[in-house]
């Protein structure tokens, strides 16, 4: 209770919370929880928004690849833009590629310096789903990481894209799952 009191006068979402009992709770165990949305981590990896913005991100190390067709859709652009009032939208090359959107907001130009856009800019960039494993690996790198089925299947999308940065790929390893399926979908001819 106290912790979400002190969450709650800090104005912190429900995830900011979740740091705060999993530090109560483990911290002499060891556990380091980031807050991946801190302005100060977003920057130190200002170079992977700004690689996205020049063309030279996770769509270009996939381009031509077996891995494009994985399970994680590819986007050009792999940042989305977080903003206070119109949320997180995906970013996208405007139409006479005279810049970047967010939904109806031009975030960039194409001319911009994009090194120096994206440590300006970096706490508006948030990382899509096959760019959020480069983001964590970035951070802070792994020895290995647990993953659930899905995250398997598009972390095996990314070993290139690592290269590509000079990025060691971690280790994977699947956390204990179960799929169950009702006899309907038996029926239905579904099966793993």
């Amino acid at each position: 209770l106290e912790e979400f009191r002190t969450a709650s006068a800090q104005g912190e979402t429900l995830s900011g919370l979740m740091r705060r009992w999993l530090h109560r709770w483990y911290a002499h165990e060891g556990l380091l929880v980031f807050d991946a949305d801190d302005p100060a981590l977003k920057t130190c990896a200002s170079d992977l928004w700004a690689a996205e913005f020049e063309g030279r991100g996770v769509y270009s190390a996939l381009e031509g690849r077996e891995e494009m067709t994985g399970p994680a859709h590819v986007r050009r652009n792999n940042v989305f833009w977080m903003d206070g009032e119109a949320g997180r939208a995906g970013v996208v090359q405007s139409k006479d590629g005279s810049g970047w959107l967010a939904g109806g907001l031009q975030v960039a130009s194409a001319d911009e310096d994009w090194s120096t856009w994206a440590k300006t800019n970096a706490r508006q960039c948030s990382p899509g789903v096959l760019l959020r494993p480069l983001y964590q690996e970035w951070l802070l790198h792994s020895i290995a990481v647990v993953v659930g089925p899905g995250e398997w299947g598009y972390w095996h999308q990314l070993p290139a894209v690592f290269a590509e940065f000079g990025m060691t790929f971690p280790a994977l390893r699947m956390r204990d799952h179960a799929v169950v399926f009702s006899p309907q979908a038996i029926e239905l001819g579904w099966k793993l």
